[in-house]
């Protein structure tokens, strides 16, 4: 249930590489099928009628390119919600609205929200919808988690849930520290993957490791023959490609045509994927290591049974780790909220002294305005990618 690229850009302007990298990588790849029909919504069995209401609102965008994927936010917000019920620790009301992807909307809905005595705000699902919303917001004390949003939010009780970071490429050059090798860079040019080139750089000198071979390439290289010689030339053991699924599939065979065989492969997340494991030959990928927030299935993150949860809900296979995100939002919200009545206050109150928590998206910690997540090592092997130790995460 994936949508082709040209769908993706639009829909959602900034978009986290490691939530997104399974619609990217199956559209690159040519796999790629349009999204089918959103699924009838199950009815929720009935709550403890004796518990207290808890009121949580949600704004999404049920119109348009950015409905399909409102609609998958809900559902893991819906998972999320009976799941609290079952607790009877209070009974989940959703006051859902939609604000049709206009900004005043968004302003609007988080007015008649918090009019409505909503204890917390999840989305909207786009950046302008997400400032407006904040701008409109009358008490500071009401919280909101932005879904989508991958900037840190500067507005007080904010959260961002989909901020990108370099904490992967950090925990990659510490591994690649710790081998001893002569390590080479191969990367596009783009600010994103600067950054994470900087962090890679930085925690492997900081580590022991000599300044490392880095061999930018422009956008549209479809040929990196100079490029994979002079890595070739500087006698590079270990090489890090933080690369897109495209440039991945364009680069990987090209190593042993010019000259360059025998190196370990650090990579990110976008060379984990399923659709990237189906597009390239298995022995290209042999032995590689990479660094995931959702190594899926290891027992560090809660991705399974909120897989098992889904399929159970809604009678269908997963599509993408995107109702996963609507859940870790909800689960935030709700986990966080102390038994009994409550109000916005004691919600995010409650929220900012919450550590971490075993997420369907990964190991989630709360920071000012974001939410950020343990990256972890895995390295392909005999066909999958499994854990492997690591020198710490950052």
């Amino acid at each position: 249930m994936t949508m082709k690229k040209p769908q993706i850009v639009p829909a959602i302007p900034s978009v986290l590489r490691w939530l997104w990298v399974v619609v990217v990588a199956a559209a690159c790849s040519g796999n790629a099928k349009a999204p089918s029909p959103a699924a009838p919504v199950p009815p929720r069995p009935a709550p403890d009628a004796t518990a207290p209401v808890l009121k949580l609102g949600v704004i999404v965008t049920q119109r348009g390119s950015l409905g399909q994927y409102s609609e998958a936010v809900l559902d893991g917000i819906r998972i999320a919600a009976a799941q609290h019920d079952s607790t009877r620790a209070h009974r989940v009301e959703l006051l859902i609205r939609d604000d049709s992807g206009r900004v005043a909307r968004s302003a609007a809905m988080m007015r008649e929200l918090e009019a409505a005595g909503a204890v917390a705000i999840i989305g909207p699902m786009y950046d302008d919808g997400v400032t407006a919303a904040l701008d409109a917001r009358v008490a500071p004390d009401l919280l909101l988690i932005a879904p989508a949003y991958t900037e840190v939010l500067r507005k007080p009780n904010a959260w961002a849930l989909n901020r990108e970071d370099s904490a992967g490429a950090v925990l990659l050059g510490r591994h690649a520290a710790a081998s001893g090798m002569r390590v080479g860079i191969l990367h596009g040019r783009s600010p994103a993957v600067g950054r994470d080139v900087a962090a890679f750089v930085a925690a492997y000198t900081a580590g022991g490791g000599a300044a490392p071979t880095v061999v930018p390439f422009n956008a549209g290289t479809t040929t990196f023959a100079a490029q994979i010689r002079r890595l070739r030339d500087a006698r590079v053991q270990m090489l890090f490609l933080p690369l897109t699924p495209r440039e991945i599939q364009q680069v990987l065979p090209q190593f042993g045509y010019y000259g360059l065989n025998l190196v370990q492969i650090l990579g990110g997340e976008a060379w984990t994927s399923e659709a990237m494991r189906r597009a390239l030959p298995a022995v290209l990928l042999e032995g590689a290591v990479a660094a995931t927030v959702l190594p899926r299935a290891s027992d560090d993150v809660a991705w399974e049974p909120f897989e098992a949860a889904y399929q159970q809900t809604y009678k269908r296979s997963l599509p993408s780790p995107i109702p996963a995100l609507g859940y870790d939002a909800a689960r935030l919200v709700l986990d966080a909220a102390p038994r009994g009545r409550v109000n916005a206050r004691d919600v995010s109150r409650a929220f900012v002294r919450t550590t971490s928590v075993k997420g369907a998206t990964g190991v989630m910690h709360i920071r000012p305005g974001a939410v950020s997540r343990t990256p972890f090592l895995v390295r392909f092997r005999d066909g999958a990618w499994v854990r492997v130790a690591s020198p710490g995460a950052p």
